[in-house]
């Protein structure tokens, strides 16, 4: 029984769940979106981009909680004679380590910001300013958070590199073309004279280097939407 009071604290890290259950981060996200996919026209990919950067946001947020809960669950409820309650953590809790050393201090904005740092070096993989655990639970704690946020921050090197090779998808088929043509050159034995001609015929063609048809975009437009056009 004694020990009631503890468990029920580590009870409050299944709240974190709900705030992802009833979170609307994700229609605010999805709205954002789609204004800019049809206002500003930008690249989907690069959209997709920020969108996991601000779950990166989020999730180094809840995992900075987390870590908090974590070293609160062991932590002994004090009750000052103003009737305010605070906390005395653990002597090996990564909280008061970083107190006596001076990290931070006991004021719960300084032990977030700490704690948001360090969830954001274990979600890169990073062990700078990273306090090894010494207590089980923070260790359960570290092994849950850093496998999580290898597994957010993979997605984002994911998603980066697909920005990246089809940031320019128009650009792309072009040059894709222009090498396929001077494969075709060199085994054909084309002149030079002839080789400048057709390279020059395909930079008219394609004005900005653009490889789109245009006749294929139009046709599945509906006839008004194409008049307009």
């Amino acid at each position: 029984l004694a020990k009631l009071p503890r468990l029920l604290r580590v009870l409050k890290c299944v709240k974190l769940l709900r705030i992802i259950k009833e979170s609307r981060a994700n229609a605010y996200m999805q709205k954002v979106l789609e204004h800019f996919e049809l206002e500003v026209i930008v690249n989907n990919n690069v959209l997709r981009l920020f969108q996991i950067s601000a779950f990166m946001i989020v999730t180094a947020h809840w995992l900075a909680c987390f870590h908090y809960i974590l070293a609160l669950a062991e932590a002994d409820a004090i009750v000052g004679d103003d009737g305010r309650q605070t906390y005395r953590f653990h002597p090996d809790s990564w909280v008061s380590r970083s107190i006596n050393e001076g990290g931070i201090s006991s004021d719960l904005t300084n032990a977030y910001s700490f704690s948001f740092y360090g969830a954001w070096m274990q979600m890169l993989a990073l062990s700078q300013g990273v306090k090894e655990p010494k207590r089980e639970i923070e260790m359960v704690g570290s092994l849950i958070s850093t496998l999580f946020g290898a597994v957010i921050y993979a997605l984002f090197l994911a998603a980066f590199s697909t920005a990246i090779a089809d940031f320019d998808q128009a650009a792309k088929e072009y040059r894709k073309k222009v090498n396929m043509m001077n494969e075709y050159m060199k085994y054909a034995r084309v002149p030079m004279k002839m080789c400048k001609q057709m390279r020059r015929y395909y930079e008219q063609l394609f004005p900005s280097r653009r490889s789109f048809n245009e006749d294929s975009i139009l046709s599945e437009l509906s006839k008004p939407i194409r008049s307009r056009v």
